[in-house]
Formats: C-alpha cells, sequence, structure tokens
C-alpha cells in the first residue's frame, strides 16, 4: 500500500515549465470539499468493513481498499449505526483524522458517483494495458505495488519502470524517493489512496509533463479529477452487487472479486 509522506512544505503549484501542477489551493480536500458538497444525500442500506474492502449500498455500490495499518485497526465513531447515516454524512468521514474513517467516506463517495450510467462515457481497456502500448520506450512510475508491476518491469519494453512503495520489495523504491523521479516520467499511475491519506496534491504537484493516470479500487469516476491532472480515471462499477459481496465478504482482495467491471475513462479520446 502506497502511503506517501512527503515533505508539504515543498510543494510547488507551478514551476513554469509545462503545465500547471493542478488547481491547487487547498488541492486535494478542495476538490473533495467539491465532490461531497455535489453528492445526492440519500439513504444507504448498507455499511460493511471487510478484510479488505469498505462496501456501501446506496445509489451504486461504493468501494474503497482498507489500509493495512495500525491506526486502521481502531473502531471507527458510531459501529452499528453507520447505516443509518446519509450517504453526505458518511462521505464527510473522508475529512477525519480516523484512517479507516476515511476509507469509509470514500466508499460513500463512491456509492453515489461510481455508477453504471457511467460506463457508457469509459471503456473497459485496462490501465496498465493502455501504457503498455504507449508507453514503450518511455519512462513509466507508478506509486503503489499493483498486481502487474513486476511482469511490467522485468518485459523492456520501457526506458525505465519505477515502482514506489510504502514497503519495498525487491527494486522498489521507497516513497521518499518519488519527487526526484516523477517530474522525469512520461506516465504516472497513481493509487487512489492518495486521495484517502491526503497525499494526493504533494503527488500530483511532481507530474508536471506526464500522463497521468488514478486507479485502484478506491478511485472515485467523477470528472472534477481531470481539473486536478489527472488524465485517466481507472475505477470499477459494480453490476453484480450481490456477487460482489459475496466474494468481499469472504475476504477477497479487490482482484480477486467478481461482480465487478474495471473502466477506464479518459478526460479526452486516446
Amino acid at each position: 500500500m502506497f502511503l506517501p509522506t512527503g515533505r508539504r512544505g515543498t510543494r510547488n503549484p507551478l514551476d513554469g515549465v509545462g503545465r500547471p501542477a493542478a488547481r491547487r489551493r487547498e488541492g486535494d480536500k478542495e476538490m473533495l470539499e467539491s465532490i461531497v458538497a455535489g453528492l445526492d444525500d440519500v439513504p444507504v442500506r448498507e455499511v460493511s468493513l471487510f478484510r479488505h474492502t469498505v462496501f456501501i449500498d446506496g445509489p451504486a455500490v461504493g468501494l474503497a481498499s482498507t489500509v493495512n495499518t495500525n491506526a486502521c485497526m481502531q473502531p471507527v465513531a458510531d459501529l452499528g449505526r453507520l447505516h443509518e447515516k446519509s450517504t453526505r454524512e458518511l462521505a464527510r468521514l473522508i475529512f477525519s483524522e480516523h484512517p479507516l474513517e476515511r476509507v469509509v467516506g470514500m466508499g460513500a463517495i463512491n456509492a453515489v458517483v461510481n455508477r453504471k450510467e457511467i460506463m457508457a462515457k469509459a471503456s473497459r481497456q485496462d490501465a496498465f494495458d493502455y501504457v503498455t502500448a504507449n508507453g514503450r520506450d518511455k519512462n513509466i512510475a507508478v506509486l503503489g505495488h499493483f498486481p502487474k508491476v513486476d511482469w511490467l518491469r522485468r518485459s523492456g519494453m520501457f526506458e525505465n519502470f519505477w515502482v514506489f512503495e510504502l514497503n519495498p520489495r525487491g527494486e522498489d523504491l521507497g516513497v521518499d524517493r518519488y519527487a526526484d523521479f516523477l517530474p522525469r516520467a512520461d506516465f504516472v499511475l497513481i493509487t487512489a489512496t492518495t486521495l484517502i491519506n491526503g497525499t494526493f496534491d504533494e503527488v500530483i504537484a511532481h507530474c508536471r509533463n506526464s500522463f497521468n493516470v488514478l486507479l485502484g479500487p478506491s478511485t472515485p469516476l467523477h470528472p472534477l479529477l481531470f481539473d486536478y491532472g489527472i488524465d485517466c480515471i481507472a475505477g470499477s462499477v459494480v453490476t453484480d452487487k450481490e456477487m460482489a459481496r459475496l466474494y468481499l465478504s469472504q475476504g477477497a482482495a479487490y482482484r480477486q472479486a467478481e461482480g465487478l467491471q474495471r473502466i477506464t475513462w479518459f478526460k479526452t479520446s486516446p
């Protein structure tokens, strides 16, 4: 799990070269405030915290990845009553100081925005397949050790393939190194966990000239991300609620679950 802890004093919203490092002001908090304020405020039917995933049944089914840290082992407030809250009440937990409550908040956002209708605007192309097809001989940076990265790194198709992780494995780089490499990248794939832990704006500040993809089970399929430096949103829509719940409730990781359709939504047609 990628949990960057960069130095906030080093942020630079516009370096004068390339495009602005997104609409900054208050960075990801501003963006999330806008998303939450625009949500339909309706009841939810279920709030479940499974081993790997928060599952919230609202207008759609919203998923978000739990974070494997000691802080996330602490119980959230209002246990046993979370399902009595509205979508917007739950979504505001994204601003909590409690890591697991923030995951619940992201799940609630996704329970409103990750609807089946969004599939008409998106493709079913895997984000890593897109990078493979378009990134040959280029510099690729991935924040988070996703399942495909080891194979892609060994493929020899890219000039460089950098992976940044909190707990590096093999050739992974530590998260303290991403600021040195991201300005050199042609493609950057960013885990949506950065929205949960509040480091998205730190990361995107270094992605000034790259094609930037936000991906993973926590990804909100919301167009406002395109205004904050993201070129491609790669998330999922739950197409079979009961099937997805069955797998996730029995401990399945996101990649093992069925009942989901992974989609890729581009800012402009590729």
